[in-house]
């Protein structure tokens, strides 16, 4: 009798053992990388809240300047192409949560099932005990056995039954339990998938009442496109002349250069840093990117920018991206101050400064205020340029991701 038992209590122990195993571990190994990802998100959540908050604090700042409203064009732009990034991430977001939901939802019916089998092999095991103990105890076991090594495996056999009905009992609360965790983490991610549907809803409010500012902006663009077409063709005619400014110095300051080994070793490091450079002011949102683009109302007008326009709080420091030497300071109409820093091959153009506080033929070094960023009419907006030698390169390739 016992032996069967005991063959039939192997037979259940190695069948829910590999259930349990199975299931433990699929939790141990999909929670963590859910949660990962889950943090991935939120951290991506916030760093693009951040430069909402960022760009809102622009517009606020520029709400009643009808002058500069290309520029308050671009910044909504900018801030249009955020808020569906935001958007983007707490759909992500969503679909990571409601995978989970899924997954533990599948765990959840799994150990259900495993925990009515397990159930049911405990009564019998309980059952068979009780029925033991009733019809015989050890001592009769012993002195019925037909030789010492028989009554010797009856005692086995008894020790062995009772110590495995001690850990289906312990097997039966840890799969009690898990289901009680189940429930629980289930419980969680449906609040948090309350929660964010809620947080898309409302971004996607904000995200239609951007999508109408920019619509507004874009009919005073038109209403006004001759007013605005003649402030682009002056602008264009300032940035030319910049141009001309900043090669005429390169040019003079390559021809004066010697290729020492301090220039190598100053380009050489420089051109490592590409992509780690930090920015020349803080707080900082592009508004007019590098390279030719169209004017947004007239298809015919074209807008250049040699390097990138950054919008700052107002007033604030500008600081150099790098050790270098100051080659030159020049006062340009539109530009106020330009300031000019040789790091052996490369230049760096730092344009709309006020407040200079550094000299022509000074060694700077990285984060040294250059000046402030001057204040055109209720915000301040900085010009800044990198070139190599002659050749122009595209400021946001070189400086760190925000």
């Amino acid at each position: 009798m016992f032996r069967n038992q005991y063959h039939l209590k192997y037979q259940i122990i190695i069948r829910l053992s590999i259930i349990s195993i199975i299931t433990f571990t699929f939790c141990s190994i999909t929670t963590p990388l859910k949660a990962q990802s889950a943090a991935e998100l939120e951290s991506q959540k916030e760093k693009i809240n951040r430069r909402i908050q960022l760009t809102n604090q622009y517009l606020n700042d520029t709400r009643s300047s009808k002058s500069k409203t290309l520029s308050n064009y671009r910044v909504v732009e900018k801030q249009l192409k955020n808020r569906k990034n935001l958007v983007g991430a707490i759909s992500s977001e969503l679909d990571a949560v409601n995978h989970n939901i899924s997954t533990q939802e599948s765990v959840l019916e799994n150990l259900q099932s495993s925990q009515v089998s397990l159930q049911r092999d405990y009564k019998n095991i309980m059952r068979s005990t009780y029925k033991r103990k009733l019809l015989s105890n050890s001592w009769v076991s012993i002195l019925s056995a037909g030789s010492i090594r028989e009554a010797f495996l009856n005692i086995q056999y008894a020790k062995q039954f009772e110590s495995y009905a001690h850990r289906q009992a312990e097997l039966l609360k840890l799969q009690t339990d898990s289901i009680q965790q189940v429930v629980t983490d289930l419980s969680g991610l449906q609040a948090k998938n309350k929660t964010l549907l809620s947080e898309e809803k409302q971004e996607q409010s904000q995200l239609q009442k951007e999508l109408n500012k920019k619509q507004s902006l874009l009919k005073r663009l038109k209403k006004d496109e001759k007013k605005y077409v003649q402030e682009l063709k002056k602008q264009n005619k300032e940035q030319k002349k910049l141009n001309e400014l900043i090669s005429l110095a390169i040019r003079r300051e390559l021809n004066n250069t010697t290729e020492d080994s301090e220039y190598i070793e100053l380009s050489s490091s420089f051109a490592e840093n590409k992509g780690k450079l930090p920015w020349p002011v803080q707080q900082a949102v592009v508004t007019n990117g590098f390279g030719v683009k169209q004017h947004p109302t007239n298809k015919n007008v074209k807008i250049n920018n040699d390097g990138i326009d950054i919008r700052t709080l107002t007033g604030s420091k500008v600081k150099s991206i790098f050790e270098g030497e100051v080659k030159s300071i020049n006062q340009i109409p539109g530009f106020y101050n330009v300031v000019i820093v040789q790091v052996g091959s490369y230049f760096m153009v730092y344009g709309k400064l006020t407040n200079v506080q550094v000299a022509a033929g000074q060694k700077i070094n990285k984060g040294e205020t250059l000046g402030m960023a001057a204040i055109d009419g209720d915000f301040s907006e900085i010009q800044f340029q990198i070139w190599k030698g002659q050749v122009k390169q595209n400021p946001e390739t070189w400086l760190r991701k925000k």
